[in-house]
């Protein structure tokens, strides 16, 4: 009798702790840790070394500037210290952050190591090689097709053919990007060049791309490889050999005229794809030029670009993190004690007048 008795108490009890209601309060900054430095460099060569100092920001502040403008940033060079870094003022204009800046210019084969230091923080490090960057570059622009838009104007469906050698006997990480001119219209309501944009490409149909993306991904339609801001890649496939990356349906979209069969101006009979005498009269747009860049990366950027890459893809992981089915992606960081990056890159750019051949 005494057993169901302290049965029925015991279930009086569960039952007021599930169903009745409860309220508790959260002092949120009980929560808050410890801030910690943040250092964000990528060293290139032929640029002077530079580097960002932030901190950590709890999500309670709002707004915060969490630039720290007072730390000390040291640079050494193969072990031996080089210099301290001074720090200079961002253009206000340009919403730009300040930064540090070192009077050395980096070459490939550099061991370079930073440190930041600041009073209530916990000092910071990372440490990287300046990779050697890959020999041969050769940079082509060929027009592939030419789409009517039903006007008496036509856009170009271009082919960018990069070619380079794979440092053999190592590991090796590239990063490529595209960009092209941007022009707007200046004070005086003329168009003017404003600098460079970069360029949408579709990755999808070039081999060391199209590997990104899992067989799971194609089968259900998350096929397309995108890279407004450039892809990176490893020599897996290509170890120690010369190879000639093709990216297709880069559609530029610029206005132009054509001479077609040596007849100007008669566009009635045109097909949607035109054969191969075409001759491009003018180019309507002022858009000239291609800078094309690749670069040889070390492990720690890859890992880090890589991450910022798999953020911005349309990809199955990135829906599933969205309804709460996957794991979000952790972005590298190689700092100790600390968070951020410290990446290096050698590479080249390439400008290019574009082609008004097709081929």
């Amino acid at each position: 009798m005494m057993k169901k008795k302290s049965l029925y108490l015991l279930g009086i009890a569960l039952y007021s702790v599930l169903f009745s209601g409860c309220e508790w309060t959260v002092d949120m900054e009980e929560m808050r840790p410890a801030p910690r430095l943040v250092l964000n460099s990528v060293v290139r060569t032929g640029e002077p070394v530079t580097a960002r100092v932030s901190r950590t920001w709890f999500f309670t502040e709002e707004n915060p500037n969490v630039v720290i403008p007072d730390a000390e940033v040291s640079l050494h060079i193969n072990g031996q210290y080089v210099e301290t870094l001074a720090w200079t003022e961002g253009d206000k204009e340009k919403n730009e952050q300040g930064y540090y800046q070192a009077a050395y210019t980096p070459k490939a084969g550099d061991r370079i190591a930073l440190t930041a230091a600041r009073e209530g923080y916990v000092t910071v490090s990372a440490e990287v090689v300046v990779p050697v960057f890959a020999p041969v570059f050769k940079v082509e622009d060929r027009i592939t097709g030419i789409l009517y838009d039903g006007d008496i104007r036509f856009n170009a469906e271009r082919q960018l053919r990069v070619t380079f050698k794979d440092n053999p006997g190592e590991k090796n990480y590239y990063m490529f990007f595209c960009e092209i001119e941007y022009y707007a219209k200046d004070s005086t309501d003329n168009m003017a060049l404003m600098g460079w944009d970069y360029l949408n490409a579709s990755y999808e149909d070039e081999p060391l791309f199209s590997g990104q993306k899992n067989g799971l991904e194609e089968i259900v339609g998350y096929d397309r490889v995108s890279g407004r801001y450039g892809r990176v890649f490893t020599d897996e496939q290509i170890n120690g050999k010369e190879y000639t990356l093709r990216l297709p349906n880069i559609n530029s979209a610029f206005e132009m005229d054509y001479i077609y069969n040596g007849v100007e101006g008669d566009y009635g009979h045109l097909p949607n794809h035109l054969p191969n005498d075409i001759l491009i009269d003018t180019i309507i747009s002022p858009i000239r030029h291609y800078r094309v860049s690749l670069q040889t990366i070390s492990e720690s950027y890859y890992r880090y670009m890589k991450a910022l890459i798999e953020m911005e893809d349309t990809s199955l992981h990135g829906d599933l993190i969205d309804v709460g089915l996957a794991e979000p992606i952790s972005i590298y960081s190689n700092i100790n004690n600390g968070l951020g990056i410290l990446g290096a890159c050698s590479g080249q750019s390439v400008t290019l007048e574009l082609s008004t051949k097709k081929e």
